[in-house]
């Protein structure tokens, strides 16, 4: 399935299943490169995209993923603008889960 194909909350369960699934390995710090393209090109039509919550996510939960992606960044000046965004961790979990519950009932 391409990104525009995929809504939101795939692509949130998506972040959950790289969150659970790989060590928090610099080796695995592809996995989530592509989700962030594969995520960023899946802007809705309507609404935006929880980047930020995304990104607080990923740099307090695989913070050597993150650091990795953040020192590697010159290659994708996107990560390296992302690498910026930041919220507090449970006030992102609360975001995310009222995300999810509002695009479960559409």
């Amino acid at each position: 399935m391409t990104g525009k194909n995929k809504n939101l909350l795939e692509l949130l369960d998506e972040l959950d299943f790289l969150l659970n699934e790989y060590d928090d390995n610099p080796n695995n710090a592809i996995y989530f490169s592509r989700y962030l393209r594969l995520f960023l090109a899946s802007a809705p039509k309507n609404g935006t995209l929880p980047t930020v919550e995304v990104m607080t996510m990923i740099k307090y939960l695989k913070p050597n993923i993150y650091r990795y992606m953040k020192k590697h960044s010159s290659t994708n000046p996107v990560i390296d603008l992302l690498g910026g965004l930041e919220l507090d961790l449970e006030q992102t979990k609360t975001r995310l889960d009222e995300i999810k519950a509002e695009q479960s009932t559409e």
